[in-house]
């Protein structure tokens, strides 16, 4: 463990001495800020705003990432070393079966979850994680920890709640492998929203492109994370695909809108439209999070499956626009990552009201991972002893380490 003192008196040096020294922080708190160590701006920067952790090489994480829309596990591996990404390593997606996915719909909402459906959970996790492993020949040996994220079934931080299920410490047993979850929770009893969990990742891919750049995850719920090289802003900017999944299956049997087809082909209902992002949510300052069940969209079931489609893929891509407002800058380019940027409705919106937008794989991501190696990432930086959220991310008073390590027994002995 590194410790550094706050203070520091120079005694017999000189103001000579004492100038050279001071250049020398200078520097080094730029280092530390752009490697992530430090948050503070120059002016506010001191030895005490460091979060030293031990300092590790680059080994192999994998993370595991189900998200609310439920429809599935991915899987990914990464080497870092809390700081540095060193590789974005292979990724897949296991579907969840169906079953599970009613039980997972069944019990959102709940602060507790049926015992049966959280083994059930496990369970899935375990199969995705061997398989993975399997699939692209990964020694368990090779593997330092995989970051769980979980299932989550409630998110109300405004009454210190999130819950996401799925037994570490079972996972751990399973495959003979240390275990992180739990990623949000502290956050929150820290006073944060426990959401975004995943600007500090974000800014470590956009690091060395065009700055400033944000990066839009449309899952479940939409995120935004914009960065500059040394500040980040981030928020829940609105519903991302989870109501247009629930459109999809309660009105057409489907899982979701497949590469948009039915979104493309509706008209947009406008007065639903502007009265679904008159919440005051969307006009509600950063940082903020969302459940996916908090927002609702009033007098859509009266539409057909396809201008429903239309309209909540434009309330989607709406609410992204809209929030443009809470950035200090426009961005060089948007890089729109996860399922939502398969949905050609929503995508030709932000490409018109937004300008230059692009999809991840334009810019050598794979944005069907982005989330598994975000879990992957902050489970080096648990390792690290490194803060995952900061006060301009959650809201949280001071930064987080997030996530709790569950030892596989081999090493717990």
């Amino acid at each position: 463990m590194v410790a550094v003192g706050g203070a520091h008196h120079i005694e017999g040096g000189g103001k000579i001495l004492r100038g050279v020294l001071r250049f020398r922080q200078w520097q080094i708190a730029a280092f530390l800020i752009y490697l992530g160590l430090a948050d503070r701006d120059f002016e506010a920067f001191s030895w005490k705003s460091i979060r030293w952790g031990p300092i590790m090489r680059s080994d192999l994480f994998i993370g595991m990432m189900s998200g609310t829309s439920a429809d599935g596990i991915d899987v990914a591996a990464l080497r870092t070393d809390g700081i540095a990404i060193t590789e974005l390593g292979p990724a897949t997606t296991f579907a969840m079966r169906a079953e599970l996915r009613c039980a997972i719909r069944r019990a959102s909402g709940n602060a507790i979850a049926p015992r049966e459906l959280i083994e059930a959970v496990t369970a899935e996790h375990v199969l995705a994680a061997k398989t993975f492993l399997s699939m692209h020949s990964i020694s368990t040996s090779d593997v330092r920890a995989v970051g769980l994220h979980g299932q989550t079934i409630l998110h109300r931080p405004s009454e210190g709640i999130s819950v996401q299920i799925g037994d570490a410490v079972k996972l751990a047993a399973a495959i003979s492998v240390d275990v992180v979850d739990q990623f949000r929770i502290q956050d929150v009893e820290a006073g944060g929203q426990g959401a975004p969990i995943a600007p500090i990742f974000h800014a470590a891919l956009m690091r060395d492109g065009p700055l400033p750049s944000a990066i839009v995850n449309i899952g479940g719920i939409a995120n935004v994370t914009w960065f500059d090289g040394t500040r980040i802003v981030a928020y829940d900017a609105g519903l991302g695909n989870a109501r247009l999944d629930d459109w999809m299956r309660d009105r057409a049997g489907l899982d979701f809108d497949e590469d948009g087809k039915h979104a493309v082909k509706g008209k947009v209902h406008e007065t639903i439209l502007e009265t679904a992002l008159a919440h005051e949510y969307y006009s509600r300052m950063p940082p903020k999070s969302l459940d996916r069940d908090e927002l609702s969209v009033s007098n859509i079931d009266r539409l057909s499956v396809e201008d429903g489609a239309a309209t909540l893929a434009a309330i989607s891509a709406e609410a992204i626009v809209r929030s443009q407002q809470f950035l200090p800058r426009q961005p060089e380019r948007w890089i729109v990552v996860g399922g939502g940027r398969r949905n050609p409705a929503i995508m030709r919106r932000l490409r018109m009201k937004l300008g230059n937008v692009v999809d991840a794989e334009a810019v050598g991501l794979d944005g069907d991972a982005v989330e598994a190696h975000l879990i992957a990432y902050l489970t080096a930086r648990k390792l690290a002893e490194l803060p995952s959220t900061f006060p301009q991310t959650t809201g949280v008073v001071s930064p987080v380490v997030c996530g709790i390590l569950n030892l596989a027994a081999k090493k717990a002995l």
